[in-house]
């Protein structure tokens, strides 16, 4: 009869049934921590209290210690774990002198206090908390939940942070569990669903099998007692008392087990939360990815840890999986997120079978931490990091941060700013979300010129999407490193209060962080402040990238992130020279399309553009952009094989387009045309690339069409626009089966470059060249500039005037010269100019196509004016009108006036030193016209030293050779059988003195 009444009132005291007031001290306890409360906080405070029910009287002891000010107030709450409620007692501590109101404990003698009966039955329903409050945190800085005396206890904070993929979510909750023998009791409460709670698997939330970064079926279902809209309810303890196996029990020791809520919008899952020990002082977590690599890792792999810390003992569990290479170590390091830092301690994990995947147990991986690192944690100091065969600075990487509702990274590069900057520096800025309050931390490095203090403290979070630039929202106070180039962000000097708009805005996509430099007074790096995601892809959109070039002023960003198969594209466009189209194709006049850089595919996606027709800006939301790839579309994807591209009245094919590439540390583009050879070739053939610099890694994508001629190589070489230069990286190109064009494929063109090359590259000393048959130095030729890239202004002539009149008359080495004024370059590239000159105003029939460099001038001399009218068929005392222009290029792009001045020239006669010669030597080219091979015919009546150069149409050199003449008839070949067809200008040069040119045609 004992027994059975033992049992009975056992069982009533586990589901919290009151019977009777108890006459005998039940005792309960609360473990106090940051972690408890609502919402978390990162402290290093915690405590114990027991308390002893007799009857109607409860008695309080026990102590707390490590706050981070001054302890304020403390009380017993009434509320279930997850959620805040009233004070119902206060509870008095005793404050040692000496611990600066830090600690304190809490004497029988001081708390003992009588309770109502409904209070008492709120004890057993475990619906009372403990929470202290201090200075700092006025709400509470430490709290334990009031539970009956157990074997063991266990929690788990609800956050759409810990779902798999994660969700961006103001919904949040807690559940508290004890251990009774085999028996589990779970309470608590969750609140702020984004839509009503959905009964999938009969009531909507359960316990999961699975550790931290890894989904599974469910293992035990939960009964939670909704609330009246369904977006809110509570975990009773009389309708979640659950009997366990012997499995669910080691499930349950290990962290092998999740809770979590499914709602209307999330079926999966909207707040998950790993189940750890609820007598830990604080809990840390940490999402692993490729992206928060330094520098990033594109790779679909992922996995996340729950580190649980009490006193100076850490453990770790967890999981990670789809490495892309076979597992080499695993470590947690010490540094902040954008920076690298040596290795704290190794992890030790259970592998996958085939080596890509695997978990964490917390028995095997537990450490005890020095005073240093733990700081460190609370810091936000850590990370783990997962190294692969192929990856051996780390395939995947996540920040070590307390647990948060949820989280939002920016990846810091000049390549993200509005405009791009040509930067090397990288780094990370990683916000964390509770309720009203953000935290930032991390760091940057490497910028191009000196941190500018004086741009109102000179790092900030702003708002705006991607591809715009807005105000100032919160200053960033800045740890700035020795050299004046890098610096740190702080936590403990980092936080801010929201409004419910910055709340709204930092779930939109709408907020960025940006540093400034003494260079870039703008900011030198941005980094759009974006949810945890598998991977990252930014398309930087500009009229250059588009097949071919577009002369637009149009720009915008789009940012691509992977979740898990899912990808939501973000981003902003503005300043399009003609109104946007929105029903071009698929009922959108934005789209991502198919198609390497240089080439124009199908749409692959529509996308949902915030801009009415005729607009010339538009915004494109995340939640209205997400789309389900396929296999093959995520694969295409990683290949550089996609693109995004905005439709407009004078461009219906496209204004601006963008290639997606991964996030990297800088974008370059090259438009490859043969006008940027040097000397110039005149060519139908094109294509573009994209360069991305991510740390010593260097990829080369993009594409070539039309060679005249049979492609032979490519490669980068070292030169500034308008020079020639050595090789310095060969490219490999996928040639199409005429061999006319081709493809440069990412997973072929990836070198390991040094910073030298590096800094070449971003600021504009290398030059990307295809080779062919018919033009062995090179057919069509690109400048590799920071993407996006601008057009250069156009410049006109300013002398000779318009129409002007001149005779080509009297001695020879008189000058003649066309000036200009200088072309400015948006970009602050360097600009070089081309001289052109023609019989007609189209330039259908050009005479002239000179590259001056960078000078503002062509000069030449009356002889050789002379020598081309003479060719022309211009006789003397005849006037010829002509036509002259100027292009200017940034060695990729080019740009002209729309005026163009006629010169009208009248040939007179032209006195030449080498009237003299002409009477010694006797010289003409035939036969003409020729299949391939002229001969050069000259008559000597002196021996002497000589030189033959063979230049085309355009001025440009085709052959040249020194010669030795004897006196009497010489004989030389004239080699032509690999030019193309057309004239062909030859110059006979005596002992430096040249001779008139002599004509011949190529059939």
């Amino acid at each position: 009869m004992h027994t059975f009444f033992t049992t009975l009132c056992r069982t009533c005291f586990l589901m919290g049934i009151l019977v009777t007031a108890p006459t005998l001290a039940q005792t309960y306890k609360a473990y106090l921590g940051g972690a408890n409360e609502v919402l978390p906080v990162a402290t290093m405070g915690h405590g114990e209290i027991t308390a002893e029910l007799t009857g109607t009287t409860v008695t309080v002891t026990g102590s707390f210690t490590g706050l981070s000010s001054k302890f304020t107030a403390s009380h017993l709450h009434l509320a279930l774990a997850g959620t805040a409620g009233d004070v119902v007692f206060p509870l008095t501590p005793t404050i040692p002198v000496d611990s600066d109101s830090l600690s304190g404990t809490f004497e029988a003698a001081d708390n003992t206090i009588p309770l109502s009966e409904e209070q008492v039955m709120a004890m057993m329903n475990r619906q009372i908390y403990v929470n202290l409050h201090s200075v700092m945190y006025p709400n509470g800085e430490i709290r334990g939940q009031v539970v009956p005396e157990a074997d063991a206890y266990y929690r788990a904070n609800l956050f759409g942070s810990n779902e798999v993929p994660a969700v961006a979510t103001q919904a949040s909750g807690s559940v508290f569990m004890e251990l009774h023998a085999d028996t589990l009791v779970v309470t608590g409460s969750y609140m702020n669903l984004s839509s009503p709670r959905n009964p999938v698997g009969g009531t909507g939330a359960h316990l999961h099998a699975g550790k931290a970064g890894m989904n599974g079926g469910v293992v035990i279902p939960l009964n939670p007692t909704p609330g009246p809209d369904g977006t809110a309810g509570t975990f009773e303890a009389a309708n979640n008392t659950v009997k366990l196996t012997a499995d669910q029990l080691v499930q349950l020791r290990s962290r092998g087990l999740y809770a979590n809520i499914h709602s209307e919008m999330y079926g999966f899952g909207e707040i998950r939360g790993q189940v750890v020990s609820g007598m830990a002082n604080a809990v840390f977590v940490a999402h692993l990815s490729g992206t928060n690599e330094n520098p990033a890792v594109t790779t679909t792999a992922h996995g996340a840890m729950v580190l649980e810390v009490m006193d100076m003992m850490v453990m770790t569990s967890g999981s990670f999986m789809g490495l892309e290479s076979d597992y080499a170590a695993s470590h947690l390091h010490t540094g902040l997120a954008g920076a690298n830092g040596p290795v704290a301690f190794p992890l030790a994990p259970a592998l996958e079978g085939d080596q890509r995947g695997g978990t964490f147990g917390g028995d095997s991986n537990q450490v005890e931490l020095t005073q240093a690192q733990y700081m460190a944690m609370f810091e936000r100091m850590i990370y783990a990091n997962v190294h692969s065969a192929n990856h051996s600075g780390g395939e995947i990487r996540g920040q070590v941060v307390p647990e948060s509702q949820y989280f939002v990274v920016g990846h810091l590069s000049g390549a993200q700013q509005v405009h791009p900057v040509a930067s090397l520096g990288s780094g990370a800025v990683l916000g964390e979300i509770q309720g009203n309050q953000l935290t930032v931390t991390g760091s940057f490095m490497d910028l191009m010129s000196d941190f500018n203090a004086n741009v109102a403290g000179g790092a900030h979070l702003h708002m705006a999407y991607a591809g715009q630039n807005g105000p100032v929202v919160f200053p960033l106070v800045t740890d700035v490193e020795v050299g004046n180039r890098s610096g740190m962000f702080m936590a403990d000097s980092n936080q801010f209060t929201l409004d419910s708009a910055q709340r709204v805005g930092l779930l939109k996509r709408h907020f960025y962080a940006n540093i400034h430099s003494t260079d870039h007074p703008d900011g030198e790096l941005r980094g759009q402040m974006l949810p945890q995601a598998t991977a990252l892809f930014i398309a930087t959109l500009s009229g250059a990238s588009q097949t071919p070039p577009v002369k637009s002023m149009g720009s915008g960003t789009l940012i691509g992130e992977l979740h898990g198969t899912t990808l939501m594209v973000s981003g902003a466009f503005m300043d399009l020279s003609s109104g946007y189209v929105p029903n071009v194709a698929a009922g959108s006049g934005a789209h991502l399309h198919l198609g390497l850089d240089g080439m124009a595919g199908g749409v692959v996606v529509p996308l949902n553009v915030m801009a009415a027709a005729g607009d010339t800006a538009g915004v494109v939301m995340a939640d209205s952009n997400s789309v389900a790839l396929t296999a093959g579309q995520l694969d295409t994807l990683r290949m550089r094989m996609h693109y995004a591209n905005v439709h407009t009245e004078a461009y219906p094919s496209g204004e601006i387009r963008g290639q997606m590439l991964p996030l990297a540390t800088s974008y370059l583009t090259a438009t490859l045309q043969g006008m940027n050879e040097n000397p110039p070739v005149m060519t139908d053939a094109m294509g573009s690339l994209k360069l991305e610099i991510n740390g010593e890694i260097l990829t080369v994508t993009g594409s070539f069409k039309n060679l005249d001629s049979t492609y032979v190589n490519s490669h980068l070489h070292v030169g500034a626009a308008g020079r020639n230069g050595g090789v310095k990286i060969p490219l490999v190109a996928t040639v199409n089966p005429d061999s006319l064009g081709g493809m440069y494929l990412a997973a072929d063109n990836r070198s390991v470059i040094s910073m030298g090359v590096a800094d070449s590259l971003v600021r504009g000393l290398l030059y990307a060249n295809v080779h062919s048959k018919a033009h062995s130095g090179g057919e069509i030729r690109g400048q590799v500039l920071k993407e996006s890239n601008f057009f250069p202004m156009a410049t006109s002539i300013t002398s000779p005037a318009d129409e002007a009149e001149i005779t080509i008359e009297g001695p020879d080495n008189q000058e003649f010269s066309a000036m200009w004024d200088a072309a400015a370059d948006p970009d602050g590239n360097r600009v070089v100019y081309y001289w052109q000159l023609a019989a007609d105003s189209g330039f259908a029939l050009m005479v002239v196509n000179a590259l001056v460099d960078t000078n503002t001038a062509f000069v030449t001399d009356y002889g050789t004016v002379d020598s081309l009218l003479a060719l022309a068929g211009v006789g003397v005392d005849q006037q010829v009108t002509l036509y002259h222009r100027v292009v200017s290029s940034d060695g990729s792009l080019m740009n002209m006036a729309m005026d163009v001045p006629s010169v009208m020239l009248t040939r007179g006669v032209v006195v030449t030193d080498a009237d003299e010669l002409l009477s010694q030597f006797l010289y003409g080219v035939y036969p003409s016209p020729t299949a391939g091979r002229a001969t050069l015919l000259v008559e000597a009546e002196r021996a002497s030293q000589g030189q033959i150069v063979v230049t085309d149409l355009m001025g440009r050199m085709v052959s040249q050779r020194d010669i030795r003449l004897r006196s009497g008839r010489n004989e030389f070949p004239v080699e032509l059988a690999r030019q193309s067809p057309g004239i062909y200008f030859v110059t006979l040069a005596i002992e430096g003195q040249p001779l008139p040119v002599r004509k011949v045609v190529k059939q």
